[in-house]
């Protein structure tokens, strides 16, 4: 294995790339053509590989070996991208450098894999099965809610809720859909909807956050905003043992000991936890900034620490109030007026804001997929009920002085 201290990384983040950077390695970054206007404003254009598709392993292999490199010169092959996790893992195999273990990382993606090793590690997991074609999938009685989506997706996108065999005959009566399948089915879970965010270094849980959504994420497909709330420990001290409880079981049972964590889980009446999916990255949105405002501790600075096998040991410095974020929702449409991020972050409790659309662009539908929105921001408060109010407060604030051609935007 070298030690060269360079690294090599799939696909574009370049926070990602600081964080490698701030360890003092060298990083060579393979990207699309379309993400290299971004890079070019972190410099070092002579560190890029570009690829058609950084998924592909001819490809990646084909586009370092034309840069005059050998997966042999890098210390460690590694991806902060959900979609780039098996090909960094193969390609950290082949070069027999550090990196997410393949089983590992097909386990992290692939929810039906996940799924199965969670229930045979004998914790809490909705039952699950795979239909090569969405008509196979069948419902045994009209009060079984199932939910249907890709095996490897991500952000909700091309995932639905079937409660009745009437909804699976309107979904395959409706337009052609964009995933053709095969898909995993499985059981609805009722229950509030947490999202569990950490580190885990050598098998040991170095880092955990609970953070609950303000509404469980697949709600956005009836058009509501996409939010979530930190817990603070001292708060919920109960729920933070059974997380990591269930955090340190899935984690072992996945074989992912050298890493950041996006885990989710279903909140029971009676306090239980029930699994519900587990990716190996930063969880999206602004979970890296609600998280390090409460906590002190950046999960991509983590993500560096564990993947380069560097000590990691943070002692958490928790604010005296806690944090959320929120995905901005916004009618579809072409945008006419929209605030800008400065006037978001005048509003109670705003820290953070990047307004993503402007006045000429086309805002997508939110109930596309998790990751649609007009923008993001974090908004922190004295309590879980302070932010949640304030969360509500900027949607009303934002919907008010938003217009597309659709129409104003309204709440939630």
């Amino acid at each position: 294995m070298s030690s060269s201290g360079h690294v090599l990384q799939i696909g574009w983040h370049g926070h990602a790339l600081m964080a490698l950077q701030a360890q003092g390695r060298e990083v060579t970054c393979v990207l699309r053509p379309r993400d290299l206007a971004t890079a070019a404003k972190h410099g070092n254009p002579e560190r890029h590989v570009v690829v058609p598709d950084t998924n592909n392993f001819e490809d990646v292999l084909s586009g370092v070996r034309r840069r005059g490199l050998d997966l042999g010169d890098f210390e460690l092959v590694t991806s902060a991208n959900e979609y780039c996790l098996v090909t960094a893992s193969v390609l950290a195999r082949l070069a027999g450098c550090l990196g997410m273990p393949v089983t590992a990382a097909v386990a992290l993606r692939d929810k039906y894999v996940q799924k199965d090793l969670v229930r045979r590690a004998g914790l809490p997991v909705a039952d699950c099965w795979t239909v090569d074609r969405l008509a196979d999938v069948g419902l045994a009685s009209s009060d079984r809610p199932l939910v249907v989506k890709p095996p490897a997706g991500a952000a909700t996108r091309n995932t639905y809720l079937v409660r009745t065999k009437q909804d699976l005959v309107d979904l395959l009566d409706a337009e052609p859909l964009a995933f053709g399948g095969p898909w995993l089915v499985e059981e609805f879970v009722e229950g509030r909807e947490l999202h569990i965010d950490g580190a885990v270094q050598d098998g040991r849980l170095a880092l955990l956050a609970v953070s609950r959504y303000m509404r469980n994420v697949i709600a956005i497909q009836s058009g509501t905003f996409l939010a979530s709330v930190v817990l603070r420990p001292a708060e919920h001290p109960g729920l933070y043992g059974r997380a990591r409880e269930l955090t340190a079981g899935v984690l072992a049972a996945l074989g992912h000991h050298d890493g950041v964590f996006h885990l989710e889980a279903f909140l029971q009446e009676d306090g239980g936890l029930v699994f519900g999916e587990c990716a190996g990255r930063v969880g999206g949105g602004m979970t890296r900034d609600a998280v390090a405002w409460s906590t002190g501790v950046d999960l991509l600075d983590a993500w560096a620490h564990t993947s380069l096998r560097i000590p990691f040991a943070p002692e958490p410095r928790l604010s005296a109030g806690t944090s959320g974020w929120l995905h901005v929702p916004a009618p579809a449409g072409t945008v006419l007026a929209v605030p800008t991020s400065d006037e978001a972050r005048e509003q109670p409790g705003c820290t953070l804001a990047a307004i993503e659309v402007q006045p000429g662009s086309e805002m997508p539908d939110t109930r596309i997929g998790s990751d649609v929105r007009a923008g993001r921001v974090v908004i922190v408060g004295d309590d879980e009920t302070h932010v949640e109010e304030r969360i509500r407060g900027f949607v009303n604030w934002f919907g008010a002085r938003v217009r597309t051609t659709a129409g104003p935007s309204g709440d939630e």
